[in-house]
């Protein structure tokens, strides 16, 4: 996908990490691809498994840090969490992660046994820093600057238990059988405008969302915004479906697009790329792998049922049946 996570505040994307790859072609070619290399190996990134299979990756490194340094803020509302995630990321000695999860999601990692009970009705961000001695303990300055400004307060005593606990959010899933989501690709600027959106919509639908979100560069974060659902529950599954583009949506009109493109992201490929850039890229489709045996169907265009206007009109019809039936989605699940 976009090779965003923990770390790229900092470091940037793993696309840029990589100095080199060992790629089999989809005619059989092995072919070994670095910057310059035609093709180049920058090809390979949110290519999703459509140009060929990658066996070897040459990466590069970074020092072992001295030490580690964690916070955790709290904010009464989105505001104060997007002002602090403004001050954080113009630091130049930038965190090396920043995470936030609103108060659904402390709620739910709290019953997981992941987080306290102070935090279920705060809106949090985590403050991770690494490095030198002196880097941590500028960073730690920095943290509380940051939450002066913002007006919020610490909850570090249990900042370290977070950042151990950092792989396991789908911990929340023990809540239900199944999640389904929106994963939005989101500028800052409009992120308490965007929760406070969600927070609306939730209580018409009654879903119960959650949303937790890595900050990945300077301008943009990535927020996961979910519901518990139950595959079993087959009208119910497909009503999540039209659920989670009414979340699209709403991150379209702050700015937002969906984080990767696969199969189901297809019709809002107008909101990813501009008609250049999906040029471009099919022209490296067609250049790589001109029978389209990789992936078809993912990435370059719109199957005819998820052509936009029919899904459009598809998902709606889906979210219009909630009126009479409501099946075990979000909420209700609990």
């Amino acid at each position: 996908m976009m090779g965003y996570g923990i770390g790229s505040l900092k470091y940037g994307p793993l696309i840029e990490q990589v100095i080199s790859a060992l790629i089999v072609l989809p005619d059989g070619q092995v072919r070994e691809v670095d910057r310059t290399s035609n093709p180049p190996v920058i090809w390979l990134a949110a290519s999703e498994g459509t140009l060929g299979i990658i066996t070897e990756v040459e990466l590069q490194v970074r020092p072992r840090p001295e030490c580690e340094w964690h916070g955790l803020a709290a904010f009464r509302n989105a505001a104060g969490a997007q002002l602090f995630i403004e001050q954080a990321v113009k630091l130049a000695n930038k965190p090396y992660n920043l995470h936030f999860s609103d108060p659904g999601c402390n709620a739910e990692r709290h019953r997981a046994g992941l987080g306290s009970e102070e935090s279920i009705k705060s809106f949090t961000v985590a403050f991770d820093a690494d490095g030198t001695a002196a880097d941590t303990e500028e960073a730690a300055r920095n943290y509380r600057d940051c939450l002066q400004a913002a007006n919020g307060w610490d909850l570090s005593e249990e900042a370290q238990h977070e950042w151990e606990h950092r792989f396991y959010s789908f911990v929340l899933k023990r809540e239900g059988p199944s999640m389904m989501g929106a994963e939005i690709w989101l500028p800052i600027k409009g992120f308490a405008a965007y929760l406070d959106a969600v927070a609306r919509f939730d209580l018409d639908k009654r879903l119960g969302l959650i949303s937790y979100s890595h900050v990945e560069t300077a301008e943009h974060l990535m927020v996961m915004t979910a519901y518990h659902t139950d595959e079993r529950d087959r009208i119910g599954f497909l009503q999540g479906m039209a659920f989670t583009k009414k979340l699209q949506d709403i991150g379209a009109k702050f700015g937002g697009v969906p984080y990767g493109v696969g199969l189901w992201n297809t019709p809002y490929l107008d909101r990813l790329y501009s008609q250049v850039e999906l040029d471009e890229l099919r022209k490296r489709k067609e250049t790589l792998d001109p029978q389209n045996i990789m992936n078809p169907g993912k990435l370059y265009q719109a199957p005819f049922l998820l052509n936009p206007a029919l899904f459009g009109l598809g998902m709606e019809v889906l979210a219009a049946t909630r009126a009479i039936y409501r099946g075990k989605t979000g909420g209700l699940l609990r």
